[in-house]
């Protein structure tokens, strides 16, 4: 790390976090292809075009948006349903503005995962301020674990600086020094200001997760109130694929939370990398967009859930087109690659899948072309999710109108749309209708639209439950349901 004022020797004057409690971990990590054994808790993978054929045309170019989908089935525990164990690492801020009902909402939190959390999951506190304190090693969650960590987080008060990264430095050191390494790893970060030299957060925090001796954890981020670095938490969370929570309201906290646990306690598959290739096809096309977060046609995805479907979506172009086909030709000009991690065998698989689409002549007689709903739901789903992350790029240009300009362009054309009636794309529209109010001028921008708005796109692009619950699987709505249950108390 570089130098980060009064605690930048912190990291120098302890010997390191090598004190996890021990677990058993039986799987190892093996590579297995398609052909291997199959288990419930393997993705089902699809390749889909909007529309259920082309039909060439000489005069006009045709775009097709297209998904590569990956699905996990809903299991129990007679399914091989069993969730495997976590490690959870989380960075606190307790500067003196979080004190009084932040702190107290905090602490109860901390408390609901503790009461959440099992034998097989371990959880370590490191809280920080103007100084950094690991104050819960890496332990299990046995009733004495927990009670230990209650205890400690009883202790928890608010008063100081703001050592953002530096906190981050340390959360890190705890899951790079474990001897030993539970199946799924995250840090979870929590703050309601900016660190205390801001003008170089983001670039030493790039530095130091970059750095990291390990590479298979996500990071969540939580940003309090309307004063906290958005842009460098949200930053944080798309490094290392977790989600950005922006919190408003203090009542938001339980949601918020109840949905990151939820997550991590239903993974099924996560480190997924997905690569498209092309493949020679005997009328002409281009594969002119991925949506993905880099716009390269090989990235990374978010980890996908029990009972949930994520989508890659990419489209094709057909340029004017006077060629002949015979009866019955189709195409297959993309390639789908996959690997990822198989969370309840620790594998790493590797599968393909290839989209197929049928070619008709343009003087065919058709009767009717069937639309995939699914397909172009998805389609506005990461449009509108783009539409918002450029919003916010007009925003710190301080160019408001053309912020306005855009979501308006953009939710006129879901309305336009043809899934207009879909309750995804409903909540987009809101979105994007609601989002105008964000950039009235500079301040509004500043104060909470920044947050609001990369959290949502952040949220809409990857399917995460930050506040909607169209994107909940059902144990994110049960632990959202408990969550209530919890806070309602005393």
């Amino acid at each position: 790390m570089g130098n980060k004022g009064s605690n930048s020797s912190l990291s120098d004057i302890f010997s390191g976090y090598s004190d996890d409690e021990n677990i058993e971990i039986i799987q190892e990590e093996t590579k297995v292809s398609v052909a291997a054994t199959s288990n419930p808790q393997r993705l089902q993978l699809s390749m889909k075009a909007a529309l259920s054929y082309l039909q060439l045309n000489s005069s006009a170019a045709q775009e097709l948006p297209c998904s590569f989908s990956m699905q996990a089935l809903e299991s129990s525990p007679t399914e091989g349903g069993v969730r495997q164990g976590i490690d959870i690492v989380c960075v606190i801020d307790v500067s003196g503005s979080m004190q009084g009902d932040k702190i107290e909402l905090t602490k109860k939190t901390l408390e609901f995962m503790v009461g959440k959390l099992e034998p097989k999951d371990r959880m370590s506190l490191v809280l920080f301020s103007s100084e950094v304190r690991r104050i819960l090693p890496l332990i299990k969650m046995t009733e004495v674990g927990k009670q230990r960590a209650l205890s400690k987080i009883a202790e928890i008060h608010a008063g100081g600086g703001t050592e953002l990264v530096e906190g981050l430095d340390h959360g890190l050191k705890v899951i790079e020094d474990r001897r030993i390494v539970n199946q799924i790893t995250s840090i979870i970060l929590l703050t309601d200001g900016q660190d205390n030299n801001g003008s170089t957060a983001l670039d030493r925090a790039k530095l130091r997760v970059d750095s990291a001796k390990t590479k298979n954890y996500s990071i969540h981020t939580f940003g309090y109130g309307s004063d906290h670095d958005a842009k460098l938490l949200n930053a944080i969370s798309e490094w290392r694929n977790g989600g950005f929570y922006y919190i408003e309201k203090n009542d938001s906290i339980p949601m918020a939370f109840s949905n990151c646990l939820g997550e991590l306690m239903s993974t099924v598959a996560d480190q997924i990398q997905v690569r498209f290739q092309t493949q020679a096809a005997d009328i002409p096309f281009a594969l002119t967009k991925v949506y993905s977060e880099s716009g390269d046609s090989v990235f990374s995805m978010p980890p996908v859930l029990t009972g949930d479907k994520k989508e890659a979506i990419f489209v094709l172009n057909f340029p004017p087109c006077q060629q002949q086909v015979p009866e019955g030709h189709s195409i297959s000009p993309v390639k789908g690659f996959i690997t990822y991690k198989q969370i309840q065998t620790g594998e790493t698989v590797e599968e393909e899948c290839t989209i197929n689409i049928p070619i008709f002549n343009e003087s065919a007689q058709i009767d009717s072309i069937e639309l995939d709903e699914d397909v172009m739901v998805n389609f506005y789903r990461v449009k509108a999710a783009a539409i918002l992350k450029e919003a916010a790029e007009f925003g710190e240009r301080s160019d408001m109108e053309g912020a306005r300009n855009l979501l308006q362009r953009g939710a006129d054309e879901l309305r336009n749309s043809v899934v207009a009636g879909n309750e995804i794309v409903k909540l987009l529209i809101s979105d994007l209708d609601g989002a105008k109010a964000r950039f009235v001028d500079y301040q509004a921008y500043e104060y909470g639209g920044r947050a609001e708005i990369k959290s949502k796109a952040r949220g809409h692009w990857n399917k995460r439950a930050q506040n909607a619950e169209c994107y909940m699987n059902s144990c994110q709505k049960a632990m959202n349901f408990s969550s209530q249950e919890h806070f309602s108390k005393n």
